[in-house]
């Protein structure tokens, strides 16, 4: 059966500008070479154009979970939970993410879809995917503060993704720093966690 391979691609400065989607591209192509069967599907938030949930959405929401639709507000979520492998790139932004990763978030959180709970009050995760990568670039140093990348694996853990892989290229924009070695170097080992991912 053929791989299913989802993008989120939350790089709000477009393709040909944001370091964190040359980083997350190059990861792809080595991910994907010699996968002639996969099916690829990137979700480009900047042009998704989602909206943030309010009490209306919330209602409409769960009205299509308990009648077994997917008309409008669920149907991301049901198509993220067939993902097999999920790749996210996020540029670092006030020490987590672009708010429109959030946004995404909330919408592919539906239970009943992308997780349940047990009768004991216990989530049991409902995605198909075992595994994800969180790549991320910053202009300065994450260090302790990798709110974006905790966040993503706490959320993906709870939908039952359970191998979450952190990929970065740090300190690009600190003054003495050689950009093109920092990020050169993050290919590499962008190369050898495609080799294992």
């Amino acid at each position: 059966m053929a791989e299913n391979v989802v993008i989120v691609n939350a790089c709000l400065r477009g393709k040909n500008v944001s370091r964190t989607y040359e980083l997350g591209n190059f990861f792809v192509k080595k991910y994907m070479n010699g996968k002639k069967d996969a099916v690829l599907k990137e979700y480009l938030l900047s042009d998704m154009d989602l909206k943030p949930f309010n009490k209306e959405m919330i209602e409409e929401r769960d009205k299509e979970v308990s009648e077994g639709k997917d008309d409008r507000l669920i149907k991301l979520a049901e198509e993220f939970s067939k993902a097999d492998t999920v790749i996210v790139m996020a540029p670092y932004w006030d020490m987590s993410f672009p708010s429109a990763l959030k946004v995404f978030f909330e919408h592919i959180s539906v239970c009943g879809v992308t997780f349940k709970y047990e009768k004991d009050g216990t989530p049991k995760g409902l995605c198909k995917a075992n595994k994800a990568v969180y790549i991320t670039t910053a202009g300065g140093y994450i260090g302790d503060f990798n709110y974006g990348y905790d966040y993503t694996k706490g959320l993906f853990n709870f939908v039952g993704i359970n191998d979450v892989y952190f990929l970065s290229a740090e300190g690009l924009d600190i003054i003495g720093n050689n950009t093109n070695e920092i990020l050169s170097n993050a290919k590499k080992e962008a190369e050898i966690l495609s080799e294992k991912f």
